[in-house]
């Protein structure tokens, strides 16, 4: 039962956060190959709505401490901190 409702959860966040950022397809332009980016850097009619590379790497260690830190708590509120096959 545990394992449902952490899947659900889990799956509701990674949609949540999936529809945030397909809103604005062009922020996930860094996401893409150079060769697909090149292309649309050249194409007239996003010039100018093009953003600035920003520092992705940061944020996206702000994102691993974060996620970690909810399955920590998911996992600790379920009580399987010990080990698998130990202390029984």
């Amino acid at each position: 039962m545990i394992l449902a409702i952490e899947s659900i959860i889990l799956c509701l966040a990674f949609t949540l956060m999936v529809y945030l950022m397909s809103r604005d397809s062009l922020k996930q332009l860094y996401n893409y190959p150079p060769a697909i980016q090149e292309r649309v850097r050249s194409m007239e009619e996003y010039k100018d709505r093009i953003p600035i590379k920003k520092n992705k790497l940061f944020v996206k260690l702000i994102a691993c401490v974060l996620f970690t830190a909810v399955i920590s708590l998911i996992r600790d509120a379920k009580g399987t901190c010990r080990p698998a096959h130990g202390n029984e």
